[in-house]
């Protein structure tokens, strides 16, 4: 099966056993490494499905906003995020030293000692334990993209952006911040980006 997106992002795909699905996937990564130009995506869903657009809902899809995406510095993207959501936490009116609290808080070794102890290394887990749990066959979706990371803003409804509370927050969350994330995470390294940190999202 094969679909267009509005913004003419093309995806083709074919359905895959669970048991067979990472070897698949892993096999096409490859191919697209060096230079197959289709991305592979697991997903619950076809295709057509995959890229369908979701007018008014999301901020627009598709190349030019991919461009705009990774024309910003990921890391002045992430500290964005992080300063609207501690404003959030805080009642919209944070001091500095409340501020600093929960910014300590939210430092990722730290959050992660403190729910499981000292973590020496990833902890191993189960890609199969989320919404594809229940699934005995997966779509295998082919993109067409230079980068993983760009799958986010390429395909409007993957994923899904919902904000962090049901009443207003100072910063809603957007495809193009998944975006920022998957590029710090892997240590990509966009036009504006001097980062290069520990796997995030190392899949993409």
């Amino acid at each position: 099966m094969a679909a267009v997106s509005t913004d003419g992002v093309r995806s083709r795909g074919f359905i895959v056993s669970r048991a067979q699905a990472w070897d698949v996937w892993r096999r096409l990564h490859e191919w697209h490494s060096i230079g197959s130009g289709w991305y592979p995506v697991l997903s619950v869903v076809d295709p057509r499905a995959l890229v369908q657009s979701f007018p008014g809902e999301v901020p627009a899809a598709g190349r030019e906003a991919v461009a705009a995406a990774v024309a910003r510095d990921p890391d002045e993207v992430i500290a964005e995020m992080v300063a609207a959501f501690v404003v959030d936490s805080l009642d919209k009116s944070p001091d500095d030293e409340a501020m600093r609290g929960w910014l300590e808080m939210l430092t990722p070794r730290l959050l992660a000692e403190s729910l499981a102890g000292p973590v020496e290394a990833p902890l191993p887990g189960d890609p199969w334990a989320g919404f594809l749990a229940g699934e005995s066959e997966v779509w295998m979706c082919l993109v067409e993209a230079r980068h993983g990371y760009e799958i986010p803003v390429l395909l409007q409804g993957l994923p899904h952006t919902p904000n962090w509370w049901v009443d207003k927050a100072q910063r809603g969350l957007e495809p193009a911040d998944h975006l920022a994330f998957c590029v710090v995470g892997r240590g990509a390294s966009a036009p504006n980006s001097s980062t290069s940190t520990a796997a995030i999202c190392g899949w993409l």
